[in-house]
């Protein structure tokens, strides 16, 4: 039996999926919430249906049935996230807050390049990595020690003066506001802005004397959260030196061959919803190799007082 009811909450999130992906657009959502009664501020987010698809689809199919409506911001750590979505904290007691319904549906981890800034929307889950259900979470400050390990879904695009001001209610030891703050999401319009390629800044075409370390950055629009940048030896890119996705415009070079070796390298941007062009590609030379010190050896003894040093020649030196 539950086999049964796995495999056809499986169907229907595909179902949900490929409803998803045949809509234009980012879709938006209201998110208004109340404290004692009172209301407490709204704000408004855009999900990424082109990166996270089914996490995007599982928070659209539960606002569609009023899921979040009475639910809690359970959880607000200021400098961290503010967190809610959560079953238990519509009715029942506090303590049970965060601990999820076992019965819910579980979404696969989507990884992607999303860096986990000010703003972004993440799924919460436990230790297993597809354990994301209702639960997700906003960032307050930049927590880029998240990326890679929690699915980046979302962002605020207005309001994240209200998302502060949630952070910064009074709360107890277990960082759970002493007035429950309650969510009511409503759906909204939907953004189909495509995004526009970027521009390459550093280091400049044929730049010479890069090492391991050095960063290549790129200029692009506000709205693009992820990047695929290209490395390549050959100008065509048929064989790839690195192929990665990273959520700034910018990339640290964590490997290269030295040798004044030509490399040729290109970006492209994705805003959730769509990806640009890669952009006009430049190039860049490794810098030569170091020198391979010979004599004095290692920590040699009784040298003389005017040793004569040694070292492999490198090619490529003038001096």
């Amino acid at each position: 039996m539950k086999k049964y009811l796995f495999l056809l909450a499986v169907i229907q999130l595909l179902i949900l999926v490929n409803v998803a992906i045949s809509q234009t657009g980012k879709p938006q959502y209201t998110i208004r919430t109340e404290q004692n009664g009172a209301d407490f501020g709204a704000f408004t987010i855009e999900l990424f249906p082109l990166i996270a698809p089914l996490h995007s689809a599982y928070f659209d199919s539960l606002v569609n049935i009023s899921f979040f409506d009475s639910t809690a911001f359970h959880r607000v750590v200021p400098g961290f996230v503010i967190q809610g979505g959560d079953p238990n904290s519509k009715n029942k007691p506090r303590e049970t807050w965060g601990e999820g319904d076992p019965s819910q549906a579980t979404i696969l981890a989507e990884f992607s390049g999303v860096s986990h800034l000010r703003g972004i929307i993440g799924a919460a889950r436990d230790v297993d990595i597809n354990s994301a259900s209702s639960q997700f979470y906003v960032n307050v400050a930049d927590n880029e020690s998240l990326d890679s390990q929690y699915t980046a879904f979302g962002r605020v695009v207005s309001g994240m003066d209200i998302v502060d001001k949630i952070v910064s209610v009074l709360r107890d030891a277990n960082d759970n506001p002493i007035d429950k703050i309650e969510m009511f999401v409503t759906k909204g319009e939907s953004t189909n802005l495509v995004t526009t390629t970027p521009e390459l800044v550093y280091p400049s075409d044929n730049g010479v004397g890069i090492i391991v370390g050095d960063t290549l950055k790129w200029n692009s629009s506000e709205d693009a959260v992820e990047f695929t940048i290209q490395i390549s030896k050959n100008e065509s890119f048929d064989t790839l030196y690195l192929n990665s996705k990273v959520g700034n415009n910018f990339h640290r070079i964590k490997f290269l061959e030295l040798g004044n070796i030509k490399y040729f390298w290109r970006v492209k941007a994705n805003n959730g919803r769509n990806e640009s062009d890669f952009s006009i590609p430049k190039s860049f030379f490794s810098s030569i190799k170091a020198p391979v010190l010979l004599t004095p050896k290692m920590n040699e003894d009784s040298v003389s007082v005017t040793p004569m040093l040694e070292w492999m020649p490198v090619e490529g030196t003038t001096r």
